[in-house]
């Protein structure tokens, strides 16, 4: 449960800096994670609001 949690505080960080319209390049290293990472998390969680 906790996993989910942390996982999905990360993505709203991830959304909330994209709509603030910092890159993924520079959100991965705010983060510490790869840029691939950073927009399939924000995709994926676009896709899913869409629904």
């Amino acid at each position: 449960m906790q996993k989910a949690i942390k996982r999905t505080q990360l993505t709203l960080t991830i959304l909330k800096y994209r709509a603030e319209g910092i890159s993924y390049q520079n959100i991965a290293s705010l983060v510490e994670l790869p840029v691939e990472t950073c927009y399939t998390m924000a995709k994926r969680a676009l896709e899913e609001g869409q629904k």
